[in-house]
């Protein structure tokens, strides 16, 4: 980000953020924190589909889990929007 950049403003000081994706068994999710005291400041998630072609055996497909990465990550920038946290973000 250029130093121009607006970000996260506490007490007049601008605050870096962690973008996290976690993908689990069953859902993508992804988390926004403000870096230095580890906050949560926004998050979104989907679930995944599952197919079990036998017995057993569980798939996941590669193409959805990269979509939801991308919607989730849209989603929780949004959200950080819309409550005034930040503005100027470039996006995914």
């Amino acid at each position: 980000m250029d130093e121009g950049d607006d970000m996260p403003v506490r007490d007049g000081a601008k605050r870096s953020l962690i973008g996290v994706i976690d993908d689990g068994t069953k859902t993508v999710r992804f988390v926004i924190y403000e870096a230095e005291r580890s906050e949560e400041l926004a998050a979104y998630q989907l679930d995944k589909t599952e197919a079990q072609p036998q017995e057993g055996w569980y798939e996941q497909d590669p193409k959805e889990i990269i979509h939801h990465v991308k919607a989730c990550a849209d989603n929780a920038i949004e959200q950080l929007t819309e409550l005034g946290k930040i503005s100027g973000f470039p996006g995914v």
